[in-house]
Formats: structure tokens, sequence, C-alpha cells
């Protein structure tokens, strides 16, 4: 074995120095680091991704819900006293919290899968939450059966995972109004979905 040989033998029994193995570690938590903040942003943007999908498809079962609604519009002295909802349209159109219909098991809140709930019951598992806003597009008055039609603006909202504030109606999130609303954007998520129904064309009077 040649001189040279056993010096390099040597020097690996000796292992590793205290600075190698230091600078190992930091390599090695600088990596750890980074792998787990990806991490936490993925997750982050994995929940927001499910409640803006959870969001759009309630706001779409308002859809439904209106539509729904408005086959109880029909022609008469009072043509949409047996609707839920809209009833609520009139010639000045503002924001407002939709009522629970019992019988139809819908209405402004939803749990965090998107379930309906009773506001007044469920005041704690309330996660996403409704508003309403009704405009005649036609006239209800027309001689033309069926003429009359109303745009419906539907606002889904639900509180900002990164917000430092408590949202407003923190014990009843969907009491919240117009105003608070306006008010607590920064500290909210929401989504618009804006449809059109019209006044059934059959008298069921």
């Amino acid at each position: 074995m040649t001189r040279r040989l056993r010096r390099s033998l040597r020097r690996l029994a000796r292992g590793y120095t205290i600075v190698e193995l230091m600078m190992s570690l930091t390599v090695l938590a600088l990596g750890a680091s980074g792998v787990i903040a990806m991490q936490k942003v993925t997750l982050a943007t994995n929940r927001n991704a499910k409640n803006l999908s959870i969001a759009t498809r309630i706001a779409q079962a308002w859809a439904d819900q209106l539509t729904a609604d408005a086959a109880l519009w029909s022609p008469g002295p009072s043509p949409r006293d047996a609707t839920t909802w809209l009833v609520e349209a009139d010639d000045t159109p503002a924001w407002f919290i939709p009522s629970y219909s019992a019988d139809r098991e819908f209405g402004p809140a939803f749990d965090a899968l998107g379930k309906p709930v009773d506001p007044d019951d469920s005041a704690g598992v309330a996660h996403f939450c409704t508003h309403l806003r009704f405009a005649f597009m036609h006239s209800e008055t027309t001689p033309t059966v069926g003429n009359g039609a109303i745009r419906a603006q539907i606002r889904i909202f639900w509180r900002r995972d990164d917000s430092a504030a408590d949202p407003p109606g923190a014990d009843k999130p969907c009491s919240v109004t117009d105003a608070q609303f306006t008010a607590a954007q920064d500290d909210l998520n929401f989504v618009y979905l804006t449809t059109a129904v019209r006044e059934s064309r059959r008298s069921f009077r």
C-alpha cells in the first residue's frame, strides 16, 4: 500500500468535521423550510379554490330557486304574492337578506360544504351567506301575459382566511346588512351571479 493511499484512508476514517456537519444541516434546514412554505401556500390555494367553487354552486342553486319561484308569479291583482322571494321586488332595487323558507329548506345561510342551513338554528355553522337584489326589466302590469321580467342579482360572500379583523355579525354572519358588507369588503370574499326570471304565462287563480 502506498503512502498516499494510506493518508487518504486515514482522512476518510476521521469522518466529517463540525463545520462540514453544520453546513450540511443548514442546507437541509433551508430546503425543508422552503418545502414547508410551499405546502402552506398550496393548502391555502386549494382551500380558496374549494370555497370559490362552493360559492359558485350556491349562486347557481339560488338562480334555480328563483326560476322555480317565478313559476308562482302569475297574472292577477297581486301577481307576486304567492312567491317566496320575488315578492320583495320593487321600483327601488336594493340588496337585502332573503328569508329562510322552511318549506324549501333553503335560505341565505350555507355551511362550509354548501348545504343550506337555517340561519337562526345554525348561526355558528353558517359559512357562506347570501344577498339578493331585484330590478324590473319589463312592466308587470303589461296586458301581455308572461311579459313581466325581473333581473336578479345574487351575491354570495364568506370571510377571508387571512382576515385579521372579525367580520360584521360574527355570531350571525348571515345577518350582515348591505351597509355592513360594504364597510367590510376587505375582510370578505364574494362572488356575483346575475340572472333573469319571467312571469309565468299561466294563471293559478
